[in-house]
């Protein structure tokens, strides 16, 4: 019944190959792929506040929303949640996870189920930097289904960014350079300069590191956060 649905396209899912990218050959179809589908908030979110507002207020006199506020005034509607399980079901695909308070279902299938359940086609692409696997144009869904899902992540798994490093040239003969240091300073430097309230050490809370091909050691970051507390 859902293939025969009409089925409407998700808006900002357009995709279009990476510069010099060329098609190898199509994704197997019997790959085992992991893929998040991002639902939308049961309360439509405010508008941000303007950055110069923010800016104004010190972080002590700052409010916050509570992990559990976040879920009750804009987590995803369990309907909604079961509506794209089923969905998801009915293409063959299972349900990994799910959350109301990430406003996400993860699921998990072959290639083939994905691209019937999406209506795309995935392939192998070989670009400069190496290879991907991608689609082109927009990832569809059955139209009841087109205001509850705002994106579908894991189909392709080209990069999302990039390091852009910049190494300065020789000084030529003559040329007077700068030696002195760069003022740093550590987090907890920065929480005293900024009246950060004190007595927080972080429990509870989550927070995400984004690694942009220059690759990191876990003893380094041990031992960084070590010489912080």
């Amino acid at each position: 019944m859902a293939d025969i649905q009409p089925r409407v396209a998700i808006a900002g899912s357009e995709r279009t190959p990476l510069p010099h990218a060329q098609p190898l050959h199509a994704a197997h179809p019997d790959e085992r792929l992991e893929v998040t589908v991002r639902l939308r908030p049961k309360t439509p979110l405010p508008a941000a506040p303007a950055t110069s507002a923010l800016a104004d207020v010190l972080p002590a006199q700052r409010t916050y929303l509570s992990r559990e506020e976040l879920d009750q005034h804009y987590g995803a509607d369990p309907h909604d949640i079961r509506q794209v399980a089923e969905f998801a079901r009915a293409h063959g695909l299972a349900v990994v996870h799910s959350s109301a308070a990430e406003r996400s279902v993860q699921l998990a299938g072959t290639t083939a189920a994905f691209e019937a359940a999406f209506g795309t086609r995935l392939h192998q692409y070989s670009y400069p930097e190496g290879t991907y696997r991608g689609r082109t144009g927009a990832v569809t869904v059955p139209a009841p289904l087109g205001d509850i899902v705002q994106g579908v992540f894991g189909l392709d798994d080209r990069p999302q960014a990039e390091a852009h490093f910049q190494v300065r040239p020789p000084a030529g003969p003559g040329t007077v350079v700068a030696h002195a240091a760069a003022q740093a300073f550590t987090p907890p430097q920065l929480a005293q300069l900024y009246q950060f309230p004190a007595g927080l050490d972080g429990t509870g809370q989550t927070i995400a590191i984004i690694e942009l091909g220059g690759g990191f050691k876990p003893q380094d970051l041990k031992t960084y956060f070590a010489g912080l507390k």
